[in-house]
């Protein structure tokens, strides 16, 4: 098999597990997605819709400080998010996210960055510091805006299976992921076409997320896919 058809094979099987179940809990990134994607006016709506997301993919788990707390903690973030000026990050090409256009991975940075901050002043837990984690803030951006994968430990475990280093997130580790993307765009395109053809648009960035964590998922198998 060669690159092409296993990056289109891994990303076929992650959709397909869930095509036979229409509550899967996949199936909670489409409903955010989509929500904001209408450019909502219900902060209150779209808190909840970002909140039972990231529950979906194992935010609310263990020692996370969202388990302490309502979904409303998320409406001071969905605010921001919806903020006219980070519209263009939404369905972001791989093009748009090489290292010769800065801009819009400034911008991304930027946010990601804001919403770790927003969270660490707004979160108040007794005896205990807020520890809000890449994964966190690169998860809430990939349900609202789709606009960077979420790094996970499974993402994370795919992209060292292909070379490409991490210790932890920065522009450049980024770059070098959006690079190789690069040299594949036709295939993640490809796989894109086929994903979205069953009803909801994916933006390239979630086939980017979606072939990493099958890769990562698959050997880390002998331990929970809820990452």
């Amino acid at each position: 098999m060669n690159k092409a058809d296993d990056l289109l094979s891994e990303v076929t099987e992650f959709h397909k597990s869930m095509r036979g179940d229409k509550h899967h809990r996949f199936r909670s990134w489409e409903h955010c997605y989509q929500f904001f994607g209408a450019n909502p006016t219900n902060y209150d709506l779209a808190s909840l819709h970002l909140g039972f997301y990231l529950a979906s993919w194992g935010m609310y788990r263990g020692s996370s400080f969202l388990l302490q707390k309502d979904y409303r903690i998320h409406e001071g973030a969905v605010k921001e998010i919806l903020n006219p000026r980070y519209r263009g990050l939404r369905d972001i090409s791989l093009d748009r996210l090489n290292k010769n256009d800065e801009n819009e991975v400034e911008l991304i940075f930027e946010l990601i960055d804001w919403l770790k901050n927003f969270y660490r002043k707004t979160t108040e837990l007794p005896r205990r510091e807020v520890n809000v984690t890449d994964t966190l803030a690169t998860k809430i951006l990939m349900g609202t805006l789709g606009c960077i994968p979420a790094y996970d430990r499974f993402f994370i475990a795919g992209i060292k299976h292909h070379g490409l280093s991490y210790s932890y997130l920065n522009k450049k580790n980024f770059s070098e992921m959006i690079a190789f993307c690069l040299e594949q765009k036709q295939d993640f395109e490809k796989a894109q076409a086929r994903v979205s053809s069953h009803g909801v648009n994916y933006p390239v960035m979630k086939i980017v997320d979606m072939y990493f964590w099958r890769l990562g998922e698959q050997r880390d198998s002998g331990k929970t896919a809820l990452s």
